[in-house]
């Protein structure tokens, strides 16, 4: 046993040890000996990378270095950026910038965030023109990109349909495709969204607007695919006023060809109040919803109980910006009756002040994992450790 020592170790062992260390922890343990430095630049150990681009965090850029060395044997790329901070965006554009001009890609998955706040209204449209530019594939190229998951839903930017066109023309093995941010404004129709779902027949996930899909996009859906289809998320807001809803027979249709699909919807504050119970049509298979509605939500709350009782399992929403503020009249009553006749609800957010008896028999209806109750006239709350 005398020959075996932490210097002779193999490296493929090294490498999955290196794996689980920090990219610091792994620069430090690099500095051990050569073959633990040989170690430290094994692609495998930089096929995945997490660029945080803020100048208050790292004034230097460090992270720039991944990206000079390491670009092509890149397969699963997150960028951070302040998008407040003009360095911050220059260096998520020079990143951008050296993954487009790989001749050999392997990018698989790819996710881009804004982390700051937007004091100057920076729209984004060059970021934009440059992740178009990076998602087409070049003529030049030796390897298409094949890209499997793309997540812009922290991506502030006005999405317009070129984008979505441009992943349905080249990006025909994508499964998930999270475009949904708080962007309140997009040049996204419907059509878009339908060519992409007819041309990614693996795309089992989707994260979006309501008012960029309607019937045509989920019958197409619904059609024989290469993978079921899995999760639908949708973000309803002021733009909905001037869309057609879709009807409960083509949601069952969805579900019917696809059974094991759950729809996860999400209400802005700017959406109007009396089209959030004609949107919650029968035949939905919801399983989250997220009601950010600054309002009474009386009759809103006893429709989702009767219409979603085998489906709900997560219910959050909002009747005041002020939590202590005593529930509506009729809330208490409809939200019980919620609880009683979702036999799934796990989950229960509810940011207003209840009676603490109401809490009680939320509490000995339904056994939740997690849960925010407010007790009315008391400084505390309901919410699980």
């Amino acid at each position: 046993m005398e020959y075996l020592n932490w210097t002779n170790i193999p490296q493929h062992i090294l490498v999955e040890i290196f794996s689980y260390l920090h990219v610091n922890d792994r620069l430090n343990a690099s500095l051990v000996c050569k073959a633990w430095s040989d170690c430290f630049h094994h692609p495998k150990l930089w096929s995945r990378f997490i660029f945080k681009f803020d100048s208050d965090v790292d004034n230097e850029g460090k992270a720039m270095t991944c990206v000079e060395r390491y670009c092509d044997v890149l397969k699963d790329v997150k960028i951070y950026i302040n998008q407040s901070q003009k360095v911050s965006r220059e260096r998520a554009c020079y990143v951008i910038d050296e993954l487009t001009s790989l001749q050999k890609k392997k990018l698989q998955k790819f996710a881009f965030h804004f982390t700051g706040s937007n004091p100057l209204c920076f729209n984004g449209n060059e970021i934009l023109d440059k992740l178009k530019n990076m998602f087409r594939h070049q003529a030049e190229s030796e390897l298409l990109l094949h890209l499997t998951s793309v997540d812009l839903n922290h991506c502030n930017i006005a999405f317009d349909n070129e984008l979505f066109l441009i992943f349905a023309k080249h990006h025909n093995v994508l499964r998930v495709l999270r475009v949904q941010n708080s962007c309140l404004v997009d040049n996204v129709t419907p059509n878009s969204i339908h060519e992409l779902v007819k041309k990614c027949p693996c795309l089992e996930e989707l994260h979006t607007f309501y008012h960029c899909i309607n019937s045509d996009v989920l019958e197409t859906l619904a059609e024989k695919r290469s993978v079921p289809f899995k999760e639908l998320c949708l973000m309803c807001n002021r733009s909905d006023k001037y869309n057609e809803l879709i009807p409960s027979d083509t949601w069952r249709t969805l579900s019917k060809a696809h059974p094991l699909c759950e729809v996860t919807m999400k209400f802005h504050s700017s959406m109007l109040h009396h089209k959030i119970i004609p949107l919650l049509c029968s035949g939905i298979p919801l399983v989250k919803l997220d009601l950010k509605i600054y309002g009474w939500l009386t009759d809103e709350i006893a429709h989702i109980g009767a219409t979603f009782s085998s489906t709900l399992i997560h219910l959050s929403f909002h009747t005041s910006l002020d939590w202590t503020r005593k529930a509506p009249p009729g809330l208490e009553p409809a939200l019980l009756g919620l609880v009683s006749q979702c036999e799934k609800l796990r989950e229960l957010h509810c940011y207003c002040s209840l009676d603490i008896e109401v809490i009680n028999s939320i509490k000995t209806l339904r056994n939740l994992d997690n849960f925010t109750l407010y007790a009315f006239g008391q400084n505390q709350d309901g919410r699980n450790p």
